[in-house]
């Protein structure tokens, strides 16, 4: 079995007594990197035989799944006596929750689920076993029923298999995110089986990270009458050999408790996976770029991507709403790329928040994606107030460097700088270079002496300044540079626009009082 955060149980209700006035979050360990939670189904043979000597030397958890379903009571060859359930037990690994008779509880009633639960609960008791807390749903099928029993019954947690996000049939599934997954239907992340070998096992353990706990099952080692859930002893070795060189921590379902504080939730249980299996927008971009800066499109182009756990999802309308400017609707479209927006005239410098969501190919509509921000340029010539600048006198000069101090007298909410430097520049504001370009602004045509019609052009950036000013003296640096705009002497095969570099630079500073200020290049 796999040692990362892997659960192969089900999640139900935890109640933790505190201690001291202490609450359970505030006792509740952080969830480390490398955290599997190693599950065994069925109770087979090879559980006391082979898998519990090598788990006690590795120092390693569990929870054994035990059902009297299968042929549990008369195949003694193969699945465990109670005897050797309650030496599992007497081991220290944990006895969970497999149900009398291994039905499909998705197609039992509330009554028929209960006393499911309370004959191996009774059979627990009967052999001196504490009652199971975790349960593990059979053939991975579940329902709701299902988890408002276990909820009732006060289980902790309870495993799934890989489904509905992911085929069963692949035995390869999400690890389990106590963030979001309930913990009455904890997804498994990997299910050994003929089908599933090294790389199945290495990309399951691996999820183990970032708050994210790999879940594994297994069933027999060998499993000698079920062959597609069987597990060679040589590639469970391997598997174990692994996570304890690779330090996994490997714990029982019920030790789950150490990090996740298992509680009723108001949510509909299945709200998660219903998510994941819907289409969602993600990473909206405007015009190809994450919240860009000095848009100078008028109708920007708006872009997202689409992600959804279930396979063959599309989708098949969309709708924006960029605040205060624009509700496009439900637009029957599967369109997501270079979706123009169509809402009021933007203006110059304003910075617009917008989300979309998705309708997928059954006609669910998603939820609102995270906002996204996109804010306007310079948009009209008359909105520049500074004009072009360069280094004084007559000598030419490679690399020019140009200041200019100034007062900040109010709190500052925003600050853009719109500049051009001819041929490249870097920016300093009080000594600090703003942003991380370097050779800003991409080359142009200077002038329109292209036998085709290019027509003159220059470019500008902007960069946000916020947080580079400070209320009192300020300055503004500029460092110029010739690039491909001019030189200061002769080379072979450069033929030069102009002389020297030149600069054009507009700072605009909005206040918190809603005031207005503008500092620009010009002869001081």
């Amino acid at each position: 079995m796999r040692k990362q955060l892997l659960i192969l149980t089900l999640c139900g209700l935890i109640i933790l007594a505190g201690q001291s006035g202490a609450s359970a979050e505030e006792k509740r360990l952080p969830i480390p990197d490398k955290l599997v939670v190693l599950t065994f189904d069925d109770g087979n043979k090879s559980d006391i035989t082979f898998v519990a000597p090598l788990l006690k030397r590795y120092g390693f958890g569990a929870t054994f799944f035990i059902t009297e379903g299968l042929t549990f009571l008369k195949d003694k060859k193969t699945f465990l006596t109670w005897d050797e359930v309650r030496k599992l037990h007497d081991a220290g690994f944990e006895i969970g929750n497999h149900t009398r008779t291994h039905p499909n509880v998705a197609r039992l009633s509330k009554e028929k689920i209960l006393a499911e639960l309370e004959h191996i609960e009774k059979r627990c008791k009967e052999h001196g076993i504490l009652l199971p807390k975790t349960f593990c749903y059979p053939g991975w099928r579940h329902s709701r029923a299902a988890a408002e029993v276990l909820a009732k019954k006060g289980y902790l947690f309870a495993r799934r298999g890989s489904g509905p996000e992911l085929p069963e049939e692949q035995d390869r599934g999400l690890a389990y995110d106590p963030t979001d997954d309930h913990p009455l239907l904890v997804p498994t992340t990997g299910a050994s089986g003929p089908n599933w070998g090294w790389d199945e096992f290495l990309g399951a353990v691996k999820q183990a990270r970032g708050g994210k706990i790999c879940v594994l099952t297994f069933h027999g080692v060998p499993a000698s009458i079920h062959p597609w859930v069987n597990t060679t002893p040589a590639d469970f070795a391997r598997y174990m050999k692994y996570l304890h060189d690779e330090k996994y921590t490997v714990i029982a379902m019920r030790d789950l408790q150490k990090y996740v504080v298992p509680r009723e939730r108001s949510e509909d249980p299945y709200a998660p996976i219903e998510r994941r299996m819907a289409v969602t927008p993600v990473g909206l971009k405007c015009e190809y770029t994450v919240n860009p800066l000095g848009i100078d499109t008028l109708k920007p182009r708006l872009s997202w991507t689409l992600e959804s756990a279930r396979r063959g999802q599309k989708q098949t309308a969309y709708q924006i709403i960029v605040a205060d400017k624009w509700d496009s609707g439900k637009v029957t479209s599967s369109k997501s790329v270079h979706v123009v927006y169509r809402g009021k005239a933007l203006a110059s410098g304003e910075k617009c928040s917008w989300k979309v969501r998705c309708w997928d190919k059954d006609g669910k509509v998603s939820a609102w994606s995270k906002p996204a921000t996109f804010e306007m340029g310079l948009l009209a010539k008359n909105r520049w107030q500074g004009k072009w600048i360069g280094a004084a006198g007559k000598n030419k000069i490679s690399a020019p460097l140009l200041r200019k101090e100034f007062e900040v007298g109010k709190t500052l909410k925003r600050a853009r700088v719109y500049i051009s430097g001819l041929g490249w520049n870097e920016l300093y504001v009080n000594g600090k270079k703003v942003g991380d370009h370097v050779l800003d602004p991409a080359t142009t045509y200077y002038n329109n002496d292209q036998p085709h019609k290019l027509g003159s052009r220059v470019l500008y950036v902007t960069l946000d300044a916020t947080d580079y000013l400070k209320k009192g003296r300020n300055a503004l640096g500029v460092m110029l540079g010739n690039g491909w705009y001019s030189y200061d002497r002769k080379a072979p095969g450069r033929q030069p626009f102009a002389d020297a570099p030149i600069l054009k630079l507009q700072l605009d500073m909005e206040f918190t009082d809603g005031t207005r200020a503008s500092i620009v290049s010009d002869d001081t």
